[in-house]
């Protein structure tokens, strides 16, 4: 194993600098272990920036501390019920027999 890992989309990261050349040895390892996992879990930032930014045009950001996942799922996606007699009231029907 070299100071390389591979990315979810199959490319290979180095770790660091010249790191395809850099053997894991027991004394590097543990420093091989953490690049390897902040590079796992930060490759997904430019996807996780975009939704940030789309949740901001619905929601103030300073608000989202503020709310559960349950308040943020209502105010985004709204109420996830359907009153069949409020869609019944405002439903017109033409050319059904």
């Amino acid at each position: 194993q070299r100071f390389t890992v591979r990315l979810s989309d199959g490319s290979v990261h180095e770790l660091k600098r010249g790191g395809d050349d850099i053997p894991v040895t027991a004394s590097n390892r543990d420093e091989y272990v953490t690049l390897a996992l902040r590079a796992r879990l930060s490759e997904q930032q430019a996807q996780v920036e975009a939704v940030r930014e789309g949740m901001a045009s619905v929601i103030p950001i300073q608000l989202l501390n503020l709310m559960t996942w349950r308040d943020l799922e209502v105010r985004v996606c709204g109420v996830n019920e359907i009153d069949v007699e409020i869609l019944r009231r405002h439903t017109k029907y033409s050319g059904v027999s």
